[in-house]
This record gives structure tokens, sequence and C-alpha cells, in this order.
């Protein structure tokens, strides 16, 4: 895990949870570091690299959720749907924010994007972006940014398939994010464990882009 210390003091930006129909996706202003959203609109994974990537930047990691049509051993799954108690999952989302910072100083800016209300086959569900001046910290930084998500931010997912429909966990036993132990990175093709948007239904994707501060590490051995 990254160093620990008090988090550098950095403008919050945080869009508002709005009715479907108005997009709130655009990037914050020049100097805000930190966006949040929570949206019916569809996630703008395309615009969050330019918007994370600066000068003092090596490192950029990101994540996306996508919803897919296989969980908990159902191969049928047509649709995902999200609802989210929007008021405590912003407060929720701006807590992870503030663990990452505290956690691993050396973070530039944050990306947590998450959607609400219907998701289709293939669409961003959730989108974690991290950037820093070092590998380490970006990967490190964007692994907990989805887990603690998981784990403390009341955001439920319902499945529609063959059968009729499945809502996850109810959230009553939501973490605190400063209470959240990352998770190991599992084996390809396993689905980790989680909270009220646990990735039953999620695909994944994951991204880094490396830049003049930092470098691949050597390839180790293989068996």
């Amino acid at each position: 895990m990254g160093s620990m210390g008090n988090p550098p003091m950095r403008k919050q930006g945080c869009i508002e949870p709005t009715m479907a129909g108005v997009s709130p996706l655009e990037p914050p202003p020049e100097g805000t570091d930190t966006w949040l959203a929570l949206s019916g609109e569809a996630l703008p994974v395309g615009a969050v690299p330019d918007w994370l990537v600066g000068p003092e930047c090596g490192a950029m990691v990101q994540f996306t959720g996508t919803a897919r049509s296989t969980s908990g051993g159902r191969t049928d799954v047509e649709l995902l749907t999200y609802e989210a108690y929007e008021t405590e999952a912003v407060r929720r989302l701006e807590a992870v924010v503030d663990e990452i910072r505290m956690r691993w100083p050396d973070v530039v800016r944050i990306a947590i994007l998450h959607r609400t209300g219907d998701v289709v086959l293939g669409g961003a569900a959730v989108h974690v972006g991290v950037s820093a001046p070092h590998r380490d910290a970006a990967f490190e930084a964007a692994r907990f940014g989805i887990d603690a998500l998981k784990a403390s931010v009341p955001i439920w997912k319902r499945e529609l398939h063959g059968d009729g429909e499945t809502w996850g966990p109810d959230g009553s036993e939501l973490s605190a994010a400063s209470e959240v132990v990352p998770e190991r990175a599992s084996a390809a093709g396993s689905s980790a464990n989680g909270g009220p948007c646990a990735e039953e239904g999620l695909g994944e994707r994951s991204e880094e882009r490396l830049g003049e501060g930092s470098t691949p590490s050597a390839p180790g051995p293989t068996s």
C-alpha cells in the first residue's frame, strides 16, 4: 500500500446528480482535481483520459465496469438497472476520494463516474480513473477506488433476465471508505466479491498510460 499521510489541499469538484435527460457529465473546470458524477446519461469514458493527464503525471490507470450477460451462473441477463440514494452516495464518493488522497498523497487527479437507470449489455456502468507521478500509486489508488465504491456507496443493481429480475445486496452492511481493504487482483475471468454494486453482471476493462515519470517493469520469469 502507498505511504500514509495527510491529503494535499486540492480543489474538489463534484457534479451533483440530476434527473435523467439532463447531462451533468462535462469535465470539471480547470484547476479542479476531482471529477465525481452520478448520471442517467451514458458515461463519458472517452473524455476521462485527457482530463486525467497532466504535466506532473507519469501514470494514468483507469477501470471501466461494463454490463454483461452472465451473473451468478446465469447466462441470460438482458439489462442492468442501477438505483442510488443520491445525496448519501455523493457524500460517500467524496469520502472515497478523501481516503485515496490520504493513503496515496502523490495522486493528482481522480475521476469516479457511475450510472443510474438502465445500462444495456456492453454499456459502461462505472468508471474510475487515477493519475499520479508513478504507476504504483496510480494502480493501487484506482484499485482501492473501485473496491471502496463497491463496499461503501449506496448504489443498488437490478438484473433483468429470462426468469424475471433479481436485486443485488440491500446495502445494509455498507462500510466506511476508511475501513476498506483493497482486494487482490483476481485471476482473469473471475469475479470479485463486493458490496451493493458488486460486479456480477459487469465486465472489466483497465488501462495504464506510462510517461516520463514511470517506466515498465522488466519481465519476470514465466512458469
